[in-house]
């Protein structure tokens, strides 16, 4: 009866462990260290390969102001290339129209300038397509910041984007 005890807890034990593995790769990504967690940002790639052209679908809360700008900055270990050419942002899965839409890479930031102020409390999506993966595999940061209209031209950090390569 002892045997067969311990076979069961084992059992047990080893399904919880893999189910608990599984979730975290779900989601926003994985974090290692530090307080990321709370402003983690979730996210989508269509392939997620080193090497790969990709698309990557990355989230944006909601935010309580007016937005008209999306700038997206990152790590220099990022080797990747962004095609701003096909740079979208959407809210409800529709493309809003935007003014300008660029890639320096030089400075590593992409910036997003919408036609007409977003209002609040609209979640996006800020969707870059034909993107050439970095590389080599691993954990890419990637930090969102938004700023309002003319009349409030304040730069927040809304959070921040790991993004994971196999």
């Amino acid at each position: 009866m002892s045997k067969r005890f311990i076979l069961y807890s084992c059992c047990l034990a080893l399904g919880i462990t893999s189910a608990a593995a599984s979730l975290a790769q779900t989601g926003s990504g994985i974090v290692l260290f530090g307080n990321v967690r709370d402003s983690a940002l979730s996210y989508r790639l269509d392939g997620g390969r080193a090497r790969q052209i990709d698309r990557y679908y990355l989230d944006i809360p909601a935010q309580k102001t007016q937005i008209s700008q999306v700038i997206v900055t990152y790590r220099d270990n990022y080797d990747g290339e962004i095609d701003p050419q096909s740079i979208d942002l959407r809210y409800n899965d529709r493309n809003l129209d935007l003014e300008k839409a660029s890639w320096d890479k030089e400075n590593r930031r992409i910036e997003v300038v919408t036609k007409e102020p977003i209002p609040a409390g609209r979640a996006l999506k800020l969707v870059l397509s034909n993107v050439r993966n970095p590389f080599y595999a691993g954990l890419y940061q990637f930090d969102a910041r938004v700023m309002g209209p003319a009349e409030l031209p304040l730069l927040r950090y809304v959070g921040s984007w790991v993004i994971g390569f196999e």
